[in-house]
């Protein structure tokens, strides 16, 4: 994954920007020319590619609220590929990463997931540090409230000075770690540039002389745009160096597009150093490869500066797929959009499709680039200001149309763009009158939504579990934790007391009166929760969990049988002043019949966990976590993506 990259790539006909490496995976893959994320931001857009899910239900619109808080019980995608036996691996940003929510959400993840190395900074030249310095001097009503150097700089500095240079770096160490596990393993890799700052090597600056570096035909707003459509570049201007408010001036603007290139040809770079590994290695023939970035991006166009925006150039993004024995070297026009990324690649690693996805698999297009597709994709946008917008778009092969409406849901602002005859959307056609027809159309194509616009030879990605047996059974409750009665249980260590717990106002959401929590020596101890072995004779295992988020041996809940994991949960984050407990649900229909365990653990000196109510049922309390069959001729392991064992 790649940080703010739009599709100004050799592959995709640009051919002022130099982009060697990812033009030679396009050679070995399908170059999707109309991809499109959900939410024209990091965070949000992130957050909805890994969950499968779009926005209106993950309910993550910007960089300050995150998935997993929203959407406790979701089955992200590199969570459903470790419960299905991959080893997880995140380096770099994967998930949107901030002081909120550190950890690239540790449910996902086989192992702790690795950021960045050292040393982690943006800025190295001496003119950059005197402006940060200059800035912190400043009287504290002057001073800004993030103090950054420049938005972009030109240094002497070798690639792995930079954060993607070490990501690299470390991907090449990971492969070769992982070469020769027994698990096939999901590798994401997410690099930071041409994020601002747009800061890397003068070498990459060089490539792209000053005096070749133009402002775009189109540096102005389009035509009668309402007024939540555009921004006024607040990203850009939390940098040093560009004015609050005011005009950006043109030498800053020129500089800004020659940063973006030399960024982007510098994280080519990066990319290229971890497929030339995979290539060593010996592992492409069989490794799935898919590069996207997270969102588009304005470099003046449209007047506006970096993403957040329901425009072509806000929403369109790169999407490279590469897989064995699939099309390669090929293009196609198809309407694709983030939130098929889950399917496709659960489809191609054999594994089964969640019921809580909400896009399609495009794995057909690997093997037929040009057929029919999808009639339209869907993006939107959370403007924020005095008064809040949401802008909510849709793209067919020939139109965009846009709908902004206030918080009373009323309809504030129209748009209407033609693709064909103008591209660059520098003229919105909605109120003239000869475009009535098309805009009542596209109005009712958006209120239709998604589900209108399924492929006509896809399904849309959902399953139906397998039936649960016929006829009622009674619930088998085999961890209650009421009263003095342990009912079996047993605990080591120092964390859980040796009797059910009275929470007192601490958690809520729990059954009866009494659970059972990890809190009792304070946040460092540590302990374990051992259920009585018991027979699986239910179709699914409920239970209910709150606590802090970590790998479930770390802090969680896992089920064993012969002394082996077979599931695992971690808690779910309790930032809410309730801690309320959630339920958890796996189906262990495989099971049957099966002796087993319930391990409850907190070996984490920084959380907590609490448990209560584990109940064999045959009625899910919750989205059932299902581990599936692996399918022995499926290809898999991968750089931001899949691989399966050769052989």
């Amino acid at each position: 994954m790649v940080d703010d990259l739009r599709p100004d790539l050799g592959c995709y006909g640009v051919k002022q920007v130099q982009s060697p490496n990812i033009d030679r995976l396009a050679a070995r893959g399908v170059v999707f020319e109309h991809a499109y994320c959900q939410v024209a931001v990091c965070n949000a857009s992130r957050s909805s590619l890994l969950a499968g899910a779009r926005p209106d239900t993950t309910k993550v619109f910007d960089n300050q609220h995150f998935l997993r808080p929203q959407m406790p019980e979701v089955l992200t995608l590199p969570q459903h590929f470790m419960n299905n036996g991959w080893h997880t691996v995140s380096l770099g940003k994967v998930f949107h990463h901030s002081e909120k929510e550190p950890g690239d959400d540790p449910q996902s993840w086989s192992e702790p997931s690795w950021y960045h190395g050292v040393p982690y900074k943006s800025w190295f030249t001496k003119e950059s540090e005197d402006m940060i310095n200059r800035l912190k001097a400043l009287p504290e009503k002057e001073r800004p409230k993030i103090v950054r150097g420049p938005p972009f700089e030109a240094a002497d500095e070798p690639d792995d000075s930079y954060s993607d240079g070490q990501t690299a770096k470390k991907a090449i160490e990971t492969l070769q770690r992982l070469k020769t596990a027994e698990e096939p393993f999901f590798l994401g890799v997410g690099f930071v540039k041409p994020h601002l700052p747009l800061s890397c090597p003068r070498k990459y600056w060089d490539m792209y002389p000053a005096d070749s570096i133009q402002l775009p035909d189109n540096y102005f707003p389009p035509k009668n745009v309402p007024a939540p459509a555009l921004h006024n570049a607040y990203e850009l201007r939390t940098y040093g160096g560009i004015p609050a408010t005011g005009d950006i001036s043109d030498e800053t603007a020129l500089n800004l597009i020659r940063g973006y290139r030399a960024c982007t040809t510098f994280v080519d770079a990066q990319i290229g150093r971890v497929l030339d590994e995979l290539d060593r290695l010996g592992l492409r023939e069989n490794t799935i490869v898919i590069l996207w970035g997270d969102n588009g991006y304005h470099l003046g166009e449209n007047g506006v500066f970096t993403k957040m925006t329901n425009f072509e150039l806000g929403t369109r993004v790169p999407l490279i797929l590469s897989a064995p024995h699939k099309a390669a070297g090929r293009q196609t026009d198809a309407l694709v959009e983030y939130v098929d990324v889950y399917p496709t690649l659960a489809e191609l690693a054999g594994l089964p499709l969640p019921p809580h996805l909400e896009g399609t698999s495009f794995a057909p297009l690997l093997d037929d680039p040009a057929q029919p597709w999808k009639e339209a994709v869907f993006s939107q946008y959370l403007r924020v200001g005095k008064e809040k917008f949401m802008g909510r778009s849709v793209r067919t092969d020939r139109w965009r149309y846009t709908e902004w409406k206030n918080m009373k849901d009323e309809l504030v602002g129209t748009e209407l763009y033609d693709e064909q005859d103008d591209p660059k959307e520098n003229v919105n056609l909605a109120a003239e009158a000869e475009n009535k027809g098309i805009v009542a159309e596209m109005a009712k194509r958006l209120r239709d939504g998604w589900k209108a616009a399924l492929p006509p030879a896809a399904k849309a990605a959902t399953v139906t579990s397998p039936p649960a047996p016929v006829g009622p059974r009674a619930d088998i409750v085999f961890g209650a934790f009421e009263g003095k009665d342990m009912a079996g249980w047993t605990t080591t260590g120092e964390a859980f007391p040796p009797k059910p717990a009275e929470p007192a106002g601490r958690f809520t959401g729990f059954e009866g009166a009494s659970l059972e929590w990890s809190g009792r020596g304070g946040m460092e101890s540590k302990g374990m929760l051992l259920s009585p072995e018991f027979e699986v004779q239910r179709s699914f295992l409920n239970f209910l969990v709150a606590g802090a988020r970590d790998l479930p041996a770390h802090l969680g809940v896992e089920l064993l049988v012969d002394g082996r994991v077979v599931r695992a949960a971690s808690a779910s984050e309790a930032k809410d002043p309730a801690k309320a407990l959630y339920w958890r649900t796996w189906d262990v229909r495989e099971l049957a019949g099966r002796r087993a365990q319930v391990r409850v653990n907190d070996q984490s000196a920084f959380g907590f966990i609490a448990v209560d109510a584990f109940t064999q049922s045959d009625q899910p309390k919750s989205v059932p976590w299902t581990p599936a069959s692996r399918a022995p001729n499926r290809c898999a392991r991968s750089f931001t993506i899949p691989r399966r064992p050769a052989g």
